[in-house]
C-alpha cells in the first residue's frame, strides 16, 4: 500500500491500477528511505505473501490505490502526505515493537575493546586482565592478585596460572586465570587442565579464550571456560560497583596496573597505554 503512495509521490500524474499490486511493491528503495528517515524496519514480503491480482479479500489494498490515484497532483502535497504516513506506520510499529537503540561506546569500553583486540600474541590480553582482576580483588592483608610475564614457563615462573588469586592468610591458590587470546579446541584444553591437576587443586580454574573450536569434553565442575570480552566487561563493571568508582575513574586505576605490568613484569614499554 505504501508502495502505491510512493510510485504517486515520485509520479504524480500516474494513475495505477486498483487490481493490481503496485509496481516496485519489493524494491528495497521505499523501506530503505522510511528507515533511514523515520527509522521505521519495514517488512520484507516474502515470494507468497501477496500474490496475483488484488481480490475482493484484498479489497482494502484496492481501496487504498484508488484514493492515492484521487490525489492532487503536487510533489509537495504528494511528498507531505507520503511522510506522514510513512511518520504515522513508524509509531505504529515502533509502539508495538520497540527499537532499541545502542549508545555509542564509552571511553572505558573503547579502551577495552581496543585492548582486546590488540594483536600482541596474548601480551596485552593477559596484563589486561591481570590488571582488572588486581583492581576488584587485591586488598592488603588478605588477597594478593599475581601474574607472571607471558610465555614464561611454569617452572622457571613458580607460578601455574596466567593470573592466580591468594589468600594470603593461608597462602592458598582461591583461582587461577588462564588468558588464551584464540580459539580453544580440545587438545588446549587438556593442556591446561592437566597442567593445573599436577597438584591437589581446590582452586577455581577460569579459561578465558576467544571463542570454542569444538565441543568440549570435560568432568570436572571447578573448571569454567568464558569469553575473555564478556570476562573483561564483567569484571569492569563489578570494579566500578564495588569501588564506587565511575567508568573513568575504574579505567584510570586498571591502566596504572596495566602500565605497571608492562615496564615491570613483561619489561615491555611498547605496550603501554596513556592513560
Amino acid at each position: 500500500m505504501l508502495a502505491a503512495l510512493w510510485n504517486k509521490r515520485k509520479q504524480p500524474q500516474l494513475i495505477q491500477k486498483q487490481n493490481a499490486l503496485p509496481y516496485g511493491y519489493r524494491s528495497t528503495v521505499m523501506p530503505t528511505y522510511v528507515r533511514q528517515k523515520f527509522g521505521a524496519v519495514l517488512l520484507r514480503w516474502g515470494a507468497t505473501a501477496i500474490r496475483g491480482d488484488l481480490t475482493a479479500k484484498k479489497a482494502h489494498i484496492s481501496t487504498f490505490i484508488e484514493l492515492v490515484n484521487e490525489l492532487p497532483q503536487q510533489t509537495n502535497l504528494l511528498e507531505e502526505a507520503f511522510d506522514r504516513i510513512a511518520f504515522m506506520l513508524t509509531e505504529y510499529l515502533q509502539a508495538r515493537s520497540p527499537i532499541i537503540t545502542i549508545p555509542s561506546a564509552s571511553r572505558s569500553q573503547q579502551v577495552l575493546t581496543a585492548m582486546l583486540n590488540q594483536p600482541s600474541g596474548g601480551r596485552v590480553q593477559q596484563g589486561l586482565v591481570y590488571a582488572l582482576v588486581k583492581t576488584l580483588y587485591d586488598e592488603p592483608l588478605r588477597t594478593l592478585v599475581r601474574t607472571k610475564p607471558v610465555f614464561a614457563g611454569d617452572r622457571q615462573s613458580g607460578q601455574l596460572g596466567d593470573v592466580e588469586v591468594i589468600d594470603i592468610p593461608s597462602g592458598k591458590i582461591i583461582t587461577a586465570v588462564e588468558v588464551k587470546a584464540q580459539k580453544l579446541d580440545q587438545l588446549t584444553y587438556d593442556d591446561v587442565v592437566r597442567t593445573h591437576s599436577a597438584q591437589d587443586r581446590a582452586y577455581l580454574l577460569l579459561i578465558l579464550v576467544e571463542a570454542i573450536k569444538a565441543r568440549i569434553v570435560s568432568n570436572d565442575d571447578s573448571v569454567f571456560i568464558i569469553r575473555l570480552p564478556d570476562f573483561c566487561y564483567t569484571i569492569l563493571a563489578e570494579i566500578i560497583i564495588h569501588k564506587k568508582l565511575s567508568a573513568e575513574e575504574a579505567i584510570h586505576q586498571v591502566l596504572v596496573i596495566y602500565n605497571d605490568f608492562c615496564d615491570n613484569i613483561q619489561k615491555d614499554s611498547t605496550l603501554r597505554i596513556d592513560s
